[in-house]
């Protein structure tokens, strides 16, 4: 019965890549399913100013998330530039727990960590070399490394040598900044004394996300800061709404607005950036990458 009414939930649409995500977790164990309270620590940060609006457009999102589960409240305990805390109330509560933690990350212990598992996390940094992600660790301060002509190479397969600053640029390209919604696997075996860094590669969500952007060659505005109807709403003041496909969900504050063929992500985050004060919009630009 829990793996039916968990099945509800991703099979409402069978497109997306959430839906091919939770999928895999209906063979997974779930303990407990007995009605009752969960709090949980999400691996959600919120960098943008605290208005009551945003607590009702995180319960809707969440609520959007979990489909047909007896869920019979959603309450925003806390907001953190870290760690999201809420709490779930119904019969379900436990197998939503389950789900969101491994969708969006939590609070986890470094010892926890194993190798080959696959983790949800957030882009902290970019530099020459590597590509740093936090996965919640919280009794250590370590983040994960992915080298950066790894993280190309599987996403683009082979790429020429590229110096620093052309890096930096094809980053830039790709839309990758701070906060990105990235998933990790694990690649070395866990000790006490690591030293900041765990070495690890793309996780599989992350990787098929960005070869299905690829292989459709369409432009996209990787959208940081910003609720889903902050998103809309500009879309529909800066008349662009003609221009576009769709808008994507990859976070709570993070999107990609997909454009129509020919239509330049630039071009759109022109006319849409007056209306979306504060708010990074960066361009995910096939043309441009396949120039590397």
């Amino acid at each position: 019965m829990a793996d039916q009414r968990l099945t509800n939930i991703f099979f409402k649409n069978k497109k997306t890549d959430l839906n091919q995500f939770a999928f895999r977790l209906l063979s997974e164990p779930y303990g407990d399913l007995s009605m009752g309270e969960v709090i949980m620590d999400l691996l959600i940060p919120i960098y943008v100013d605290i208005v009551p609006d945003l607590y009702w457009s995180l319960r809707r999102y969440l609520r959007s998330l979990l489909g047909n589960l007896q869920i019979d409240d959603i309450y925003i305990i806390e907001f953190g530039k870290r760690f999201t805390k809420i709490r779930l109330r119904g019969k379900d509560a436990q197998i939503a727990q389950t789900f969101l933690t491994k969708l969006f990350g939590t609070q986890r212990l470094l010892t926890s960590l194993k190798k080959e598992e696959e983790y949800s996390g957030r882009v902290v940094s970019i530099d020459d070399n590597e590509i740093l992600v936090d996965i919640g660790i919280s009794d250590k301060d370590v983040l994960i490394s992915i080298q950066l002509e790894t993280f190309l190479s599987r996403i683009l397969g082979k790429v020429k040598k590229i110096d620093t600053e052309n890096s930096k640029l094809l980053m830039k390209y790709l839309g990758i900044t701070r906060y990105f919604p990235f998933t990790v696997k694990i690649k070395q075996d866990i000790k006490e004394n690591n030293l900041g860094r765990i070495n690890g590669d793309i996780g599989e969500r992350t990787a098929r996300l960005f070869n299905k952007w690829r292989e459709q060659k369409l432009e996209r505005i990787i959208v940081y800061g910003a609720t889903r109807s902050q998103v809309e709403r500009a879309l529909r003041k800066s008349k662009c709404t003609g221009y576009i496909i769709t808008v994507e969900r990859l976070g709570f504050l993070e999107h990609a607005i997909v454009c129509k063929k020919k239509i330049l992500a630039t071009e759109i985050i022109k006319r849409i950036g007056p209306f979306l004060w504060g708010v990074k919009l960066l361009p995910f630009s096939p043309r441009n990458i396949l120039r590397f």
